[in-house]
């Protein structure tokens, strides 16, 4: 037998006792699995030199995830007979854990065991117990004999494990961070929780495990907190530092710092009438022996008997507020029988700081952001009450309870910015004043939340076992929790019960400037996505390795912190393919077309509107990826694109691209100044940058489609295979004309360009060469209708004439062809990808980038195309579709010659078009 096995008997022998042996109540492994990290642990990091450590945990993280999977898909690991359907089992068996998973134990017992692995058969809280017994007395032996960690058994089972922990996608960064890994429902993974607080998905038997980080955090504590409990008779289970082993989303942070003693806790009790004002003291009683706290005793009816040490502060609802106590308090806690979050932001009035620094705030966790729910918490707790009374089933009562509470977004709309959201923990949301709350986040844009909203209830409710607890009956509850951001039927039971809402007239007086998202007209569920197939985020966070992993398939921006993957690939290791759903010519890898366009955040509704557009008339019949540049959209703005048609759509983030110069190019002053710079930064990276995008080199075409632009009529043809049976490279629908402002010095710089690559590029003649000596004509040149011919000019004949170095291709472009103005306009344009990207054609972009003249002048990118392909292409390279069925902006053309283009008006920036017969 190997040596750390004899070790570990040998402390078995002797009785040892290290550690209090965290076990299993109620059959609630996630609890008993937190319980034994906090206890091995520590709720400390570990090095990476803490191998053993490490594996130890996920050894236990291995057997609860694992088994809590089981139990919940009906499998082995559950409390009830298989059946074909789940909705069949009653709500609370369906998180009950009646036998530990044989295959994890079976797959950590050879290093947590040795040789010796235990009865897989026992009962789960008598075999959690041994493996915590285990886990605890290894961890020990291996921190104190670091010898045990060289023997060749031991060392043989770490390598083991460490390959299996590293390859797990739910694992990831808790990994390489030295936290413990967190047990989270099957469709999130560690990167769900990139940037997060440790404790987020972290299902804590109590509140300990943030509560008392949060309040280290404060500077200056006044040590008092401020907690509303309910009346006895609305009372419906005593909410004790625990979780409740009857409703499990109850639990009152309050009570753990009542428990530990020195803490001032001010009660509020809800709907109580005889109350009297708050004394200078309050809580603990000066100069006493110990840590007596204040104590409330009160009848069945809710009549206060005594108050000892102190006061009640009158109740919210009764005109009580925070404002009533002689300091700030640390915090204030609401608890889900007593208040939602309406009667949270009674008991902070508004104004400065003061008053609370944190507030912990019920929600209801079903509700993804950005739907917007406010029940009369008064009002449906009355009717509970009744109720109440003929419910066994807790289940049902947790359900009930929570419909009475606010959705995440309507307690931020309430709250912020004067609060800001720092986490959720299941059916709790945190906030912290926003003078304190550098002190745990940078507040992303808006100042309202740590991470965007949809992250943050992300981690803390979808990703929760917890939540579970709320899901309804007759469901598959892992398979509901994974699409619970998309589903409808939370805002439906909310509709169909038909709760009374807090009143218009009170949101208005709270949140006037959000009125109009809580208009009477609007359903309260407002704001909900509709059923999405959210399949991958716009990115995933970087984490180290990751960029290794990922090959060609994407890559990372590592100074950003994110990763992208190219099309035709998803996944967290870009490695899953989604390839087209239509029959046709290969895509990536050198060939094939993508369609690309700039999401702008104020324009999303034309982007939605395209795309849906785009699908019908076009892209239906070829299925191409769609690449969508953006600045940084939000994950509720990626899965509303996403859901707003069928098309396979990927995203590449270019803020990095839209930079300001420091300086203004050119004399020293930015003309133009009435056209928005971030639209001259638009035209500089569609005229140059894009063509560097890594998510388009492995295709040969590029289809540039602007987010208002759309067809008016089915596109039969594929516009990359009619470009190419034309030998063109370049194609555009239609063309316009260029202000004289906008294109000023551009012309000039062109021709400087080849005289720069002295005597034309691609070798050909000049474009100042006149045709009569040798020059190409006019109409030979692509789009030749935009530009004159040189004038007959021997002025350059003359300065070669005398002794000068100047080459003639030097001087040739001073022979002056005219340019008219007219542009082959961009909104819809394809080009060849190799083509633009290499030789003359690109060292002409670079050129003209490098003359500034998109910052001072606004040289649009459809300005530079015209200049470029007048110079170097010849016209059967360049393509007019001028058949093809599209509209933007004031252009229209139908497809059929009977049918005519009638403008139906202008709305929500697009510009509506109809063909009629």
């Amino acid at each position: 037998m190997a040596a750390w096995c004899l070790g570990l008997l040998v402390a078995l022998a002797y009785g040892e006792v290290l550690y209090g042996l965290p076990g299993m109540a109620n059959y609630e492994l996630v609890g008993a699995y937190e319980e034994l990290v906090a206890t091995l642990s520590n709720l400390a990091p570990l090095g990476l030199q803490d191998l053993p450590q490490r594996l130890i945990l996920f050894s236990a993280w291995y057997v609860a995830s694992r088994t809590l999977y089981s139990a919940l898909e009906g499998r082995d690991c559950s409390c009830h007979e298989p059946v074909e359907n789940l909705s069949q089992v009653p709500a609370a068996l369906r998180t009950r854990i009646c036998k530990l998973d044989a295959g994890a134990i079976e797959t950590v017992s050879p290093f947590l065991f040795g040789d010796e692995a235990p009865d897989v058969d026992l009962l789960p809280p008598e075999l959690w117990a041994l493996i915590a017994k285990r886990a605890m007395y290894l961890g020990e032996l291996t921190r104190t004999h670091r010898s045990l960690q060289t023997d060749p058994e031991l060392e043989s089972s770490m390598m083991s494990l460490a390959q299996l922990a590293s390859s797990m996608p739910e694992l990831g960064a808790a990994w390489m961070t030295g936290r413990p890994p967190r047990v989270v429902l099957p469709h999130c993974s560690s990167d769900d929780f990139h940037g997060a607080f440790w404790w987020e998905g972290v299902s804590s038997p109590s509140s300990e495990l943030w509560l008392f980080e949060l309040l280290g955090r404060l500077e200056e504590s006044s040590r008092m907190v401020v907690a509303l409990r309910p009346a006895p008779y609305y009372m419906l289970v005593e909410e004790r530092c625990e979780v409740s082993a009857e409703i499990p989303l109850l639990h009152d942070p309050s009570r753990c710092l009542q428990d530990v003693g020195g803490w001032d806790v001010v009660t509020m009790i809800d709907d109580l009438q005889n109350i009297t004002s708050v004394g200078s003291v309050q809580g603990r009683v000066p100069d006493s022996p110990g840590n007596d706290t204040f104590v409330l005793e009160y009848d069945e009816e809710g009549k206060v008997t005594s108050k000892k040490y102190g006061k009640v502060v009158l109740s919210p609802k009764m005109g009580g507020r925070v404002a009533m106590l002689p300091k700030t308090a640390d915090l204030v806690v609401v608890s889900p029988q007593a208040g939602n979050c309406f009667d949270v932001a009674d008991m902070i009035p508004p104004g400065g700081r003061g008053n609370a620094f944190l507030l912990v705030v019920p929600i209801n966790p079903l509700y993804a952001p950005p739907t917007r729910v406010m029940p009369d918490y008064t009002r449906i707790r009355f009717e509970l009450h009744f109720i109440a009374e003929d419910i066994t089933d807790n289940h049902k009562l947790q359900r009930l309870l929570f419909l009475a509470h606010c959705s995440l977004q309507s307690a931020v709309d309430l709250l912020a910015p004067r609060y800001v959201l720092l986490f959720v923990d299941g059916a709790r949301a945190i906030f912290a004043e926003q003078s304190v709350a550098h002190r745990y986040c940078t507040p992303v844009s808006g100042g309202e939340s740590c991470a965007p909203l949809e992250t943050l209830w992300r981690r803390g409710a979808a990703c929760s076992p917890m939540t579970l607890h709320l899901m309804r009956a007759g469901a598959h509850v892992l398979e509901e929790a994974a699409s619970l951001a998309e589903s409808a039927w939370p805002c439906e039971d909310y509709k169909s019960l038909e709760l009374p809402e807090v009143a218009s007239h009170q949101i208005d007086k709270k949140i006037p400037s959000k009125r109009e998202l809580y208009a009477e007209h609007l359903d309260f569920c407002a704001g909900l996505i509709p059923e999405l197939e959210v399949r991958d985020p716009a990115s995933w966070p970087h984490v180290p390795g990751r960029q290794h992993l990922l090959g060609n398939r994407g890559h990372c921006l590592i100074e950003e912190g994110f990763c992208e993957c190219f099309p035709p690939w998803r996944g967290p290791a870009c490695d899953q393919p989604d390839l087209p759903r239509v029959e046709g010519p290969p895509q990536g890898e050198g060939s094939g077309t993508i369609i690309v366009t700039m999401a702008s955040m104020a324009r999303l509704h034309e982007l939605h509107f395209g795309l849906a557009n785009w699908w019908e008339n076009f892209n239906h019949r070829f299925d191409h990826p769609v690449l969508i540049f953006h600045q940084g959209l939000s994950p509720s703005q990626v899965a509303n694109i996403r859901g707003a048609s069928a098309n396979r759509i990927w995203f590449a983030n270019v803020d990095r691209f839209f930079v300001e110069p420091q300086l203004p190019l050119g004399p020293g002053r930015l003309l133009q100044t009435s056209l928005r710079k971030s639209y001259r930064l638009m035209c500089r990276f569609k005229a140059t940058f894009v063509l560097d995008q890594a998510a388009l080199q492995g295709f040969e075409w590029m289809l540039w489609l602007d987010s208002d632009s759309y067809f008016t009529g089915p596109v039969e043809v594929d516009l990359a295979e009619e470009l190419a049976q034309n030998g063109a490279i370049f194609g555009f629908t239609h063309v316009g004309r260029e202000d004289p402002p906008v294109i000023k010095n551009l012309f000039d710089a062109a021709l400087l360009f080849e005289a720069a690559e002295l005597g034309g590029s691609k070798d050909r003649p000049p474009a100042a060469l006149s045709e009569d000596e040798g020059g190409v004509p006019n109409f030979l040149r692509a789009f030749e209708e935009g530009f004159s011919p040189p004038a007959t000019n021997t002025y350059y004949e003359r300065m070669l004439s005398i002794n000068s170095p100047l080459d003639r291709g030097h001087v040739l472009p001073f022979g002056s062809p005219a340019w008219k103005g007219w542009v082959p306009l961009t909104d819809l344009m394809i080009l060849q990808i190799p083509a633009f990207n290499n030789d003359a054609l690109r060292r002409f972009t670079d050129w003209i980038d490098e003359w500034g003249g998109w910052w001072l002048y606004r040289w649009g990118d459809a300005a530079i195309r015209a200049v470029q392909v007048w110079l170097m292409l010849e016209a059967k390279e360049c393509y007019e579709f001028s058949k093809l069925p599209y509209a933007h902006q004031h252009f229209c053309r139908c497809g059929h010659p009977d049918q005519n283009c009638t403008f139906l008006g202008r709305g929500a920036k697009i510009f509506r078009w109809s063909c009629e017969s």
